[in-house]
C-alpha cells in the first residue's frame, strides 16, 4: 500500500506533464529565499511584470502562455481596488486568465494572497500552473493547502487551499486583523457551497467589525450586482474573456450520442457533461462501440484515481480525437487542452432536501452552469456547444441553486456555533429558511452536541474538532466509551469516503454479516487491506475485480489514518478486550448507532418509516435480511428516468444495521420519554394488579413492559371490575384463600340466571337482573378497596338478595310449559330476549293437525297464557315453509294461501301465443284456465293467460314479448293493456323506419350526385392550377381556388350543390383572366422585338464610329502579349495582355477583369457580357471585355498551340483570329 506522501507525489509528477515543470521530489515545506536570488539566473527580465514590475520582488513569467489573456488589461485597476476597498468583485468571463493572474498581480503588490478554491484538484492543478509561470518550485512561493494535503512553506506568497473556514480563517490571520496585508481571494464563488457561503458571510461580519480583512471575489458566472449590494456597493471589475468564438445550438436529449460521435468523426475533441457515473459509463461503451480505433473515450469523475483523471489533460495520440464524458469536475477551474466541442446533457445529480431528507436528485443546471460548460469549448480554439436537453434555456434558473438552500445544516451550524458564530445571527448571502436552521439544531441537540439554548456541550466541541460529518463524529465519541475506536474509525472513514462497494460485485464474498451493512463494510476494508496486486495487475485493479471502488478504499484509508492521528491527543484509542466476538460486535454497533439517533426505523412489510406517513426500502446493495423490526440507517434518494424516459424517484435507506432499540435509549437519554401506570389490569393468575410502562424515543415507542402495580391508583376499580366479570375463581394456587368467594360467586350465578329465565316466562323484568356496570359499582363500594384476592375479608357482602319464593311459584303458574290446543297438548316455546326485544311465547301445532288441516278449527280469538299473556301459533309445511301469527283469521288466510300457491307450483302452464310487431294483423291474447281448488271454499281456482313486455330484452334479437300466466285477473288485464299499448308503439315505429328508410336512400343519392359534380369542380381546378400562367393570377384569385380545391365539402346535397356553382364561377372568373394574361403577353413579345431591333441598329452605328480607335489599343497589347507569350508561354502572356489592358483604367476594373474569368465560359459568353458593358457607354470595361475574349481564345484555341513552351520564342499570329463574334459584324467589316 502506498503512503500519502509516495501517492502525492505521484499525482504531483502526472498533473507536471501537463505544464512541463520538473516535478519535486518532495513537498516543500522550507523557504528556499525571498529575495532577488529566487529568480533562475538567465531567465528574461520583464515579461508579466514588465508594466510596474520594477521592484526585486518581481516574478519572471512565461510570456508566451499569458501574453493575451485580457485580465493583463486589468492589473493596474484591480490593484488600485484592493488597495482603496475592502471588497473588490470580479467578474471574469471563462478563458481571462482570473483564478492564475489576479493572485500574482497582488503578490505583485506586496500582498500576501491566500486564494480559495471548491475543489482539492482545483487547489492543486493552479498552484502547479501559477509556479511553473512564476518559475519557482511548488512549495516555495507558490503553493497549496488542502484538508489532506499540504504544500507550502514560510516563503509562500500564493497559497491556494479548499475553502473550509478553520483553514481560511488560520490561513488568512485567525480571528483578529491580518495589518491589511493579507488578501482572501474567493475564487469560483458562482459554485456557492456550503464552504463558500460560510466564508462570504463570515468575511462580511469581519469588516463590519472592524477587521482589516480584504476580499476579492471572482467567478465568470455570478450576481455580481446582488453580491455588490450585500457588501455595500462593493465595486465590480468586468474583465472580458479570451474565449474564441463558441458555435452554440441545441438538440433533444436522446441525439445526445449522435450529436457527440459527428463531432468527434468531424475531428473535433469533444467534452460531454453527464450527472453521474453510471451515465459516463454507458456513455463511454456506445461511443467506444460508434467512434472504434478513431478517437479514444475516457471517463473523468470524481472516483478516479488521479492517474486516470490526469489521461484526461493528456494530447491525444496521433491522428485520433479526444472524447472526455465528465460529471461537473469538469465544469470550474479545471481546463482540459485541445478541447473544442461540448456536448451537455443539460442535467446534474445534486444533493436537495426533500421532507428534511437529503437525496440525490437528477436536476436541469442553470443557465450559468450552462455558460461555464460551453466556455470549455472556446478556451484554446474556436468550438462548438450542443444542449441535448428537453428543457430550454429560458425554462432554466438564472443562476444555481445555493448549497445552503437544498441541504441539511447541522454540521455548518455545529462548527460555526464553536467558533462563536450563532448561524441564526449571520447574514448569508442566500439566508436559508428558519425552519432549516432549526432542524439542524435540533438533529444538533438530538446528537447530544447542543443544548436547547444554542449552547455547545462538551460532546459538541469534542464532534466538532473531528474531520468527519457530526453522525460520524458522535460514532467515535460513543467508540472512545466501548473500547472499540479503531474498528468505528474504520467505518466512519469508509462512510465519509463514500461507499467503497460496488452496487454489484464479488465484495459479498468477503463477508458473512447478515445484519448490519456497518459490519460488511468493515469485513470488506479489513479484506481489502489483505488484497495484494500481482499478476501484471495493480492492487487497484485487483480491488475492483472483488467489487470495491479503488479510489474510495484508498481515500477511505487516509480518512482512517487522519482520524486515528487527530484522535490520538483527542481520544484514547486503546482496544478493549472483549470476552467473544458477539460482545465486540454489540459494542461496534452500539457505537454507531449513537450517531443514528435521527434514523430509526420500524419495519412495516418489507418497509421501514421513521415516523411521518412515508416509507422507505432498504438499498440494492443492503446485505441486511430477514426484515428485521428495527433498524437505523442512512435515509437517501435516488432519482432519475426510466427506459421509456419517465421520471422516478427512490426513497431508500443505506448503511442499515438491525438494532435493539433499548441501545438508542442509553447513549440518547435526553430524547427518551416514559410513561408508567398505563392499561392497569389485574393477573388472576398471580393474583395482582399490573401495569404497562412503554418507553419512547423521539416520540416513536420503543419498548413496552408489563409490571406489577399494586399501588397503582385505580388498583381497587379494576380489581372490582375483573371480579364482577367472574361466576367462580380460577383454579389457580393464588386462589386457594378464596373459598368462600368463589361459593359467593357461583351463587350470584346460579340467581342471576334463575331470575332472566322467569323474566323470559313474564316478558318483563319481573325480578332485578344485574348489568355488568351495576355489578362493578356494587362491588367496588362492598370490597372495601380489596385489590387481591386475599384481601378480601367479607365475601358475603358482595352476595346478591335471594328471589320472592312466592312471585317465583305464582310466574310459573301463569306461564306453564304447556297447555291443551284442539285437545292436544302443546309444549309452550319461551324465547330469550334480542338486544332487549321480548318475544312473544308460541306453540307449534303438531304434523297430524296440519296434515288434516287442523288448523281451520283453530278460534278466531285466538290462543292465551293462565296468565293472559298471548301465544303465537306455528303451522310448519317443512322446514321451508313456517306461518306463524298471534292473530287467527290472519294466521288462516295465510295457510290457505300457501295451500293454494302449491296447486298453482303444481300446475303445468298452458302455451300462449307471444305477438310479433313485425306482422301488422297480431293482437295481444287473453286465456282464462282453472288450475285447481280451494282447500276451504271448495272454489275453482282460476288463472289468466296473456303476454307482458320483456323487460330483460337486451339485444335487437331478443323477443318484445314473453308470454306470462297471472292467478289475478286485474293484474293480467293490466299487464296485457300495457302490452297492446306497446305493440300499437312498435307497429308506429317500424312503419315510421321504413318511411325514413326511404328517405334517406333517396337523399343519398342526391348527396352522391352533387358530389359528383363537386368533385368535377374539383379537378378543372387542379387543371387551373397546373397551368403555365397559374400564378400569373392575382393573390385573392388563387387563394380562392386554392381553399375551393382543398376544403371539405359540406355536409347536405343542397350545400355542396351551391359550393359548386360559387367554384365554376371562381373556374370561369380565371379562365377569364388567363385569356387576357395571353393578350398582353403577345403585345409584350412584340413590343420586345421592335425595341431589340432598333437598339441593334444603334449599337451597329456607334461600333462603326469607334471600333477602329480601340481595336488598335487592342492589337498593341497583343502584339505585346505575343512577345511575352514566345518567351514564357501562352498563360504568361495571357496575363500580360490583361494587365496591359486593364492597368489604365484603376485597380478596381483590374478585379472586373480578374472576375470574369470563369473556367469553361465560352466566346459567345464572353461576347455577350462584353456587349453588355458597351450598351451601358463602359468603354474602358469594353475593352477588358475584348482582353477576357481574346485570352478565351487563346487558351482553347489551337492557334496558341506554337507557343506552349518557353523554349519556342515564335510570336503568336493572333491575324488568324474572329474578332468578328465579340466586336459585331462592323468591325469586321472595318477590319
Amino acid at each position: 500500500m502506498f503512503s500519502l506522501k509516495e501517492r502525492r507525489l505521484a499525482e504531483y509528477r502526472e498533473t507536471s506533464r501537463l505544464f512541463g515543470q520538473p516535478c519535486p521530489q518532495a513537498c516543500v515545506t522550507k523557504p528556499k529565499g525571498n529575495s532577488a536570488q529566487e529568480v533562475p539566473q538567465g531567465a528574461e527580465q520583464g515579461g508579466f511584470w514588465r508594466v510596474g514590475a520594477t521592484t526585486a520582488r518581481g516574478k519572471k513569467m512565461r510570456n508566451h502562455l499569458i501574453a493575451d489573456l485580457p485580465v493583463l488589461a486589468y492589473r493596474q485597476a484591480i490593484v488600485d481596488s484592493v488597495r482603496e476597498h475592502r471588497v473588490t468583485i470580479i467578474t471574469a468571463e471563462t478563458g481571462a486568465g482570473k483564478s492564475c493572474l489576479v493572485p500574482c498581480f497582488l503578490s505583485e503588490a506586496g500582498y500576501r494572497v491566500v486564494v480559495t478554491q471548491p475543489r482539492r484538484l482545483a487547489a492543486r492543478t493552479l498552484a502547479q500552473r501559477v509556479a511553473f509561470l512564476v518559475e519557482t518550485r511548488l512549495g516555495d512561493r507558490v503553493g497549496f493547502r488542502t484538508a489532506e494535503e499540504k504544500c507550502d512553506s514560510a516563503a509562500t506568497e500564493i497559497l491556494y487551499c479548499t475553502d473550509g473556514l478553520q483553514l481560511v480563517r488560520e490561513l488568512a490571520g485567525g480571528a483578529g486583523g491580518t495589518g491589511g496585508r493579507t488578501i482572501l481571494v474567493l475564487d469560483e464563488v458562482h459554485v456557492w457551497n456550503l464552504n463558500m457561503e460560510v466564508l462570504v458571510a463570515w468575511a462580511r461580519q469581519r469588516i463590519e467589525a472592524g477587521d482589516d480583512l480584504r476580499v476579492v471575489l471572482m467567478s465568470a458566472t455570478l450576481d455580481a450586482e446582488g453580491l455588490s449590494r450585500f457588501f455595500g456597493d462593493a465595486p465590480v471589475i468586468s474583465v472580458p474573456g479570451r474565449l474564441y468564438p463558441v458555435e452554440r445550438r441545441s438538440a433533444s436529449g436522446r441525439a445526445l450520442l449522435d450529436q457527440a460521435a459527428e463531432l468527434a468523426k468531424a475531428g473535433r475533441n469533444v467534452l460531454i457533461f453527464q450527472p453521474g457515473k453510471r451515465e459516463i459509463g454507458e456513455t463511454v461503451d456506445a461511443l467506444e462501440s460508434r467512434l472504434g480505433a478513431g478517437a479514444i473515450v475516457l471517463p473523468l469523475h470524481g472516483e478516479l484515481e488521479p492517474g486516470e483523471q490526469q489521461r484526461c489533460f493528456d494530447a491525444p495520440p496521433a491522428g485520433k480525437t479526444k472524447v472526455v464524458v465528465a460529471t461537473n469536475v469538469a465544469q470550474t477551474s479545471v481546463t482540459i487542452p485541445d478541447v473544442d466541442a461540448v456536448v451537455d446533457s443539460g442535467v446534474e445529480r445534486r444533493i436537495e432536501l426533500a421532507d428534511g431528507i437529503e437525496g440525490l436528485y437528477l436536476k436541469p443546471i442553470s443557465r450559468a452552469d450552462c455558460e461555464q460548460r460551453a466556455g470549455r469549448a472556446g478556451r484554446t480554439k474556436p468550438g462548438a456547444y450542443v444542449l441535448c436537453s428537453e428543457t430550454s434555456m429560458l425554462d432554466r434558473p438564472e443562476f444555481p441553486i445555493a448549497e445552503v438552500l437544498r441541504s441539511r445544516l447541522d454540521q455548518m451550524v455545529l462548527r460555526l456555533a464553536v467558533q462563536g458564530f450563532d448561524a441564526t445571527a449571520l447574514k448569508f448571502f442566500h439566508q436559508p429558511d428558519e425552519t432549516t436552521l432549526a432542524e439542524a439544531k435540533r438533529a444538533l441537540v438530538a446528537l447530544g452536541a447542543m443544548l436547547a439554548d444554542g449552547s455547545v456541550t462538551p460532546v459538541g466541541r469534542r464532534m466538532a474538532r473531528l474531520p468527519v460529518s457530526v453522525q460520524f463524529a458522535r460514532m467515535l465519541l460513543e467508540a472512545e466509551r466501548l473500547g472499540v475506536m479503531e474498528q468505528v474509525a474504520t467505518i466512519a472513514a469508509c462512510l465519509e469516503a463514500g461507499d467503497i462497494r460496488a452496487r454489484e460485485g464479488q465484495w459479498r464474498s468477503l463477508t458473512q454479516e447478515r445484519r448490519s451493512d456497518l459490519l460488511a463494510v468493515l469485513d470488506v476494508y479489513n479484506a481489502g487491506r489483505d488484497i495484494k496486486g500481482g499478476g501484471g495487475e495493480s492492487k487497484a485493479e485487483t480491488l475492483r475485480k472483488q467489487g470495491i471502488f479503488a479510489k474510495d478504499f484508498f481515500r477511505a484509508g487516509e480518512i482512517r489514518r487522519k482520524l486515528l492521528d487527530a484522535t490520538g491527543g483527542r481520544l484514547r484509542s486503546e482496544s478493549k478486550r472483549f470476552a467473544s466476538k458477539d460482545e465486540e460486535r454489540e459494542a461496534i454497533l452500539r457505537a454507531c448507532v449513537a450517531g443514528m439517533v435521527d434514523h430509526l426505523y420500524s419495519g412495516e412489510y418489507g418497509r421501514y418509516r421513521n415516523g411521518g406517513n412515508g416509507t422507505r426500502e432498504l438499498a440494492r446493495e443492503s446485505v441486511v435480511t430477514g426484515s428485521p423490526q428495527w433498524l437505523v440507517g442512512l435515509p437517501f434518494d435516488i432519482s432519475g428516468k426510466g427506459k421509456r424516459g419517465r421520471p422516478f424517484t427512490l426513497h431508500l435507506v443505506g448503511m442499515a444495521t438491525a438494532v435493539d432499540p433499548t441501545w438508542l435509549v442509553e447513549v440518547a437519554p435526553h430524547l427518551v420519554e416514559t410513561k408508567t401506570g398505563l392499561r392497569p389490569a389485574y393477573d388472576s393468575e398471580k393474583d395482582l394488579i399490573t401495569s404497562v410502562t412503554e418507553t419512547f424515543f423521539q416520540g416513536r415507542k420503543v419498548t413496552e413492559e408489563t409490571v406489577a402495580d399494586g399501588e397503582h391508583p385505580e388498583a381497587a376499580a379494576v380489581f372490582a371490575r375483573w371480579l364482577a366479570g367472574q361466576n367462580a375463581l380460577p383454579t389457580t394456587p393464588a386462589h386457594a384463600a378464596g373459598i368462600t368467594l368463589d361459593a359467593v360467586l357461583r351463587s350470584n350465578a346460579v340467581r342471576q340466571e334463575q331470575a332472566r329465565q322467569l323474566n323470559i316466562r313474564t316478558g318483563e323484568e319481573t325480578f332485578k337482573v344485574y348489568s355488568f356496570e351495576e355489578k362493578v359499582e356494587r362491588f367496588a363500594a362492598l370490597l372495601f378497596g380489596a385489590r387481591r384476592v386475599i384481601e378480601v375479608v367479607r365475601p358475603e357482602a358482595i352476595a346478591l338478595p335471594a328471589l320472592d319464593e312466592a312471585m317465583v311459584v305464582r310466574v310459573l303458574s301463569e306461564n306453564p310449559d304447556v297447555i291443551n290446543v284442539l285437545g292436544s297438548e302443546l309444549v309452550v316455546e319461551y324465547r330469550a330476549p334480542y338486544y332487549g326485544t321480548m318475544y312473544t311465547p308460541r306453540v307449534k301445532l303438531s304434523d297430524e293437525m296440519v296434515k288434516v288441516n287442523g288448523w281451520i278449527r283453530l278460534p278466531g280469538e285466538g290462543i292465551r297464557l293462565p296468565g293472559g299473556r298471548a301465544i303465537e301459533v306455528v303451522v310448519s309445511f317443512g322446514y321451508y315453509a313456517t306461518i306463524a301469527d298471534t292473530n287467527i283469521p290472519q294466521l288462516k288466510a295465510k295457510v290457505r294461501e300457501h295451500l293454494n300457491q302449491e296447486q298453482w307450483d303444481r300446475w303445468t302452464k298452458p302455451e300462449v301465443a307471444v305477438s310479433d310487431p313485425a306482422v301488422e294483423s297480431s293482437e295481444i291474447p287473453f286465456i282464462t284456465a282453472v288450475y285447481g281448488q280451494c282447500v276451504v271454499t271448495g272454489e275453482e281456482l282460476k288463472a289468466y293467460g296473456t303476454v307482458t313486455v320483456n323487460t330483460s330484452r337486451w339485444y335487437a334479437s331478443d323477443p318484445w314479448f314473453k308470454a306470462v300466466w297471472y292467478r289475478n285477473l286485474a293484474e293480467a288485464q293490466t299487464a296485457a293493456d300495457i302490452a297492446a299499448k306497446k305493440l300499437t308503439e312498435l307497429k308506429a315505429e317500424a312503419k315510421a323506419e321504413e318511411e325514413m328508410a326511404t328517405a334517406k336512400a333517396q337523399a343519398e343519392a342526391e348527396l352522391s350526385e352533387a358530389k359528383a359534380e363537386a368533385e368535377s369542380a374539383r379537378e378543372e381546378l387542379g387543371g387551373l392550377q397546373s397551368g403555365n400562367d397559374w400564378y400569373d393570377l392575382d393573390y385573392e384569385l388563387r387563394r380562392r381556388a386554392e381553399e375551393r380545391r382543398y376544403s371539405y365539402l359540406p355536409p347536405t346535397a343542397e350545400e355542396i350543390r351551391q359550393w359548386t356553382v360559387e367554384t365554376k364561377a371562381i373556374i370561369a372568373k380565371a379562365q377569364t383572366v388567363f385569356t387576357d394574361i395571353q393578350r398582353q403577353r403577345e403585345a409584350e413579345a412584340k413590343a420586345q422585338a421592335e425595341a431589340e431591333r432598333v437598339e441593334r441598329e444603334e449599337l451597329a452605328a456607334i461600333l462603326r464610329e469607334i471600333g477602329e480607335d480601340n481595336l488598335a489599343v487592342a492589337r498593341e497589347a497583343k502584339a505585346f502579349a505575343e512577345v511575352v507569350a514566345g518567351i514564357s508561354g501562352v498563360h504568361e502572356g495571357i496575363k500580360i495582355l490583361r494587365d496591359e489592358l486593364t492597368a489604365p483604367y484603376g485597380r478596381g476594373r483590374r478585379q472586373e477583369a480578374i472576375s470574369w474569368k470563369v473556367p469553361g465560359i465560352s466566346s459567345t459568353d464572353a461576347g455577350s457580357r462584353f456587349l453588355s458593358f458597351y450598351r451601358a457607354g463602359d468603354v474602358d470595361a469594353w475593352l477588358v471585355g475584348a482582353a477576357v475574349w481574346l485570352e478565351t481564345k487563346l487558351t482553347k484555341s489551337r492557334v496558341a498551340s506554337p507557343v506552349a513552351t518557353p523554349s519556342d520564342s515564335k510570336p503568336v499570329d493572333l491575324s488568324k483570329v474572329d474578332l468578328g463574334g465579340l466586336f459585331g459584324g462592323a468591325v469586321a467589316k472595318r477590319r
